[in-house]
């Protein structure tokens, strides 16, 4: 069990390259993507410069949904990040993820696994999502993989 939400998100992202999220091409990772109505701990940018966000949380999985379900205003695709344990009751819930375009993932033995994909969104806010853009852009943000 994660005592830290930063540890979640640095395991995370260190197995994010055996994952499948890298099937598409070259993928860059940059983390805290700050806009005006939050702070996203993940957002990646892939070959096709569509952007996926990540939110992650040790326990308040109904707070990382709602999260989630705001960034699908930038992102293409948006993603909670949780312990297994936790992601195992939140699924239980899978409509409500499925009708906000969110999906969930946890790590199993230093695995990545994505218990629901995401639905594309078709983001609403276009300048936000080439903000997004643009922090890859700009300094040292993003790895590319």
């Amino acid at each position: 069990m994660y005592r830290q939400e930063e540890t979640l998100v640095n395991d995370f992202i260190s197995n994010l390259p055996k994952s499948s999220f890298f099937k598409t091409g070259k993928v860059r990772i940059a983390r805290e993507f700050d806009y005006n109505r939050g702070r996203v701990d993940i957002v990646l940018l892939t070959e096709n410069k569509e952007i996926i966000a990540f939110e992650a949380k040790l326990e308040r999985w109904r707070e990382a949904l709602h999260q989630a379900y705001r960034n699908t205003c930038f992102a293409h695709y948006s993603y909670i990040i949780l312990p297994e344990d936790v992601a195992n009751r939140a699924i239980q819930y899978e409509m409500e993820f499925s009708n906000r375009s969110v999906g969930i993932c946890y790590l199993s033995n230093s695995q990545i696994v994505i218990a629901q994909m995401a639905n594309r969104a078709d983001p609403f806010q276009a300048w936000l999502t080439y903000k997004a853009r643009a922090f890859f852009e700009e300094g040292e943000n993003g790895s590319i993989n």
